[in-house]
């Protein structure tokens, strides 16, 4: 493995490093647009467009059932590209991950953390809704 320069070549610096970094108040405070990428409400459709976080079609949860590709070619083709680029994680928040954080921690003061939700989300959300 080659190191970045700045590790020294020393890899327990590279790890430390790694570790600082993830636990930073910067990435504490700026976790749930992580999350809303990967596993919530910017994962697809127009809230991913408008983060420039698209996916490849094949590679969102039951796109595509390879098993009822009758035509050969077209389902090998078809294994190969989701082979290629792999599986798009289960969407699992289909609202702004603050806004389940904020109940979260609302239920639960014993954490100890303050939760934030933008004002105008404070007024027009109720929790549990359906949508």
């Amino acid at each position: 493995m080659i190191l970045p320069p700045w590790a020294k070549g020393d890899p327990r610096l590279f790890v430390r490093k790694h570790l600082q970094a993830l636990e930073s108040a910067k990435v504490s405070e700026n976790l749930h647009v992580w999350i809303d990428l990967i596993f919530g409400s910017k994962q697809m459709g127009e809230e991913a467009e408008k983060a420039l976080n698209l996916f490849h079609p094949l590679t969102y949860e039951g796109a595509v059932d390879a098993d009822k590709i009758d035509d050969e070619v077209q389902r090998t083709a078809t294994i190969a590209q989701i082979s290629s680029y792999g599986q798009t994680p289960a969407r699992i928040f289909k609202k702004d991950v603050r806004f389940y954080f904020y109940f979260y921690f609302s239920y639960n003061k014993n954490l100890n953390v303050q939760p934030s939700i933008p004002s105008e989300r404070r007024q027009s959300q109720r929790p549990f809704a359906r949508s």
